[in-house]
């Protein structure tokens, strides 16, 4: 057999990404969050739809009674995340009626800025909470749904 003399093919190097700006990066971050809302939307768009189709197929009582089981258990997962935003305004509130008098400019504003890191801490934490929270009920619906138009 002879070989054929054939062209070798050219040898593609990937060149890395050129790095991202620093002026663009709040740009790109909420272009991130527009697409993470837009995805939570989308699920909450077919849960929508899933129940409509779902609802004239069974008019049980014990499909209107999941539904409700649902409902409840939403309600208490909001009610424990606003518990927790309670509890955490009522832990800022000790902490500052507890502070000393600061002696000095730089005492004070030390103290100001650990309350302020108290309180950033607590609203990133019931955002993630809240974000985590209908992310969950939507999967957890999503997840009822297709059973439920699986036994239809």
């Amino acid at each position: 057999m002879s070989k054929r003399n054939t062209p070798s093919a050219p040898v593609l190097t990937q060149e890395a990404p050129p790095a991202t700006p620093t002026w663009s990066v709040p740009l790109l971050r909420a272009h991130k969050i527009q697409t993470l809302a837009g995805q939570l939307m989308g699920a909450a768009l077919r849960n929508q739809v899933g129940t409509a189709t779902l609802l004239p197929m069974r008019l049980d009582a014990s499909l209107w009674q999941e539904m409700l089981a649902i409902q409840q258990d939403v309600a208490q997962r909001c009610g424990q995340q606003q518990q927790a935003w309670v509890d955490g305004c009522k832990g800022l509130g000790q902490a500052y009626s507890q502070l000393t008098m600061a002696q000095t400019l730089s005492q004070f504003v030390e103290q100001e800025h650990q309350l302020a890191d108290q309180f950033n801490a607590l609203v990133a934490s019931q955002l993630a909470g809240w974000a985590d929270l209908m992310q969950t009920i939507q999967l957890d619906y999503a997840d009822w749904l297709a059973q439920k138009q699986a036994q239809a």
